[in-house]
């Protein structure tokens, strides 16, 4: 089990990444495909992150293939021009402030394409130069 001292860096605050860790070592993550669903769209659908990112946000989903797709490469022509569609248009950019897709590398869930829906927590201060 991890410890708070070994615990990685990530945008999840400790107690959140330490349970989510602990979670992955106990064999106790879900398939995104069987999380609750949240909105529907032809192609895709957004859960909840059950692991959020919630040093920063206080919304974090994640948008999924309706199939099993475990890369970007692997969506079909369709599905990438409804994606477009999705981050370009009202659904997204009314309820999020960024999108986040983490490089193949670093995803913990690889055999699941995703990307993350995330609003910042309403205490963010912007940057002043």
């Amino acid at each position: 089990m991890f410890s708070r001292e070994s615990i990685p860096m990530s945008l999840r605050k400790d107690s959140s990444e330490l349970a989510y860790q602990n979670a992955k070592i106990a064999g106790q993550l879900r398939n995104l495909h069987d999380e609750d669903v949240l909105h529907t769209f032809k192609h895709f659908v957004v859960i909840e992150n059950r692991y959020p990112y919630d040093s920063a946000y206080q919304k974090c989903h994640m948008l999924i293939p309706a199939r099993v797709v475990s890369a970007y490469e692997e969506l079909r022509w369709y599905e990438r021009r409804e994606l477009r569609k999705i981050i370009d248009g009202h659904f997204v950019q009314a309820n999020y402030d960024q999108i986040v897709e983490n490089t193949y590398a670093t995803r913990s869930v690889k055999n699941v394409w995703h990307i993350h829906l995330l609003k910042f927590k309403s205490n963010r201060r912007d940057f002043i130069i």
